[in-house]
């Protein structure tokens, strides 16, 4: 499948998994449901981080590649240093490591990044909704996946 198709699985499994909040009563705010959509859609795109030509492996590399070399630039302590140098190095030797469709693809990791999604809702709205709307659009990737 392309970027286009999971993109629109994880935008379609944002607006399923909505409606059911809905019909069960469960209201979100409109901030809420901004962070839920991001959320759902970055569940869908993120299994294919391990393909080194797809969008997100590209967006996500050089977000973490930038922010780890501006730390590397603006540390203070030795200690700082010498941990940016060496994540530096870690992500650039997993960038050649990677397999696609191994542990990126696999529903313990989806479950992985929906807690930590959940936790990212839980600190900001006071609710686990993230973890929901995550692994929908995870899952639905791996759906995908398999049908084509």
């Amino acid at each position: 499948m392309n970027f286009r198709a999971h993109a629109l699985a994880g935008i379609a499994s944002f607006f399923v998994l909505l409606a059911c909040f809905k019909h069960f009563l469960i209201s979100v705010s409109l901030e809420e449901a901004l962070i839920l959509c991001f959320l759902s859609l970055f569940g869908a795109l993120l299994p294919d981080i391990d393909a080194k030509r797809s969008r997100i492996h590209s967006i996500v590399f050089y977000c973490v590649f930038i922010t780890l070399l501006s730390l590397l630039i603006l540390s203070t302590t030795i200690i700082e240093l010498v941990s940016a140098f060496f994540a530096c190095l870690f992500l650039l030797f997993l960038r050649k490591k990677l397999r696609h469709r191994k542990t990126f693809h696999s529903l313990k990791f989806g479950v992985a990044c929906s807690f930590i999604a959940g936790m990212l809702t839980e600190i900001l709205f006071k609710n686990f909704y993230g973890a929901f709307f995550f692994f929908l659009g995870f899952f639905s990737h791996l759906i995908l996946d398999r049908i084509v």
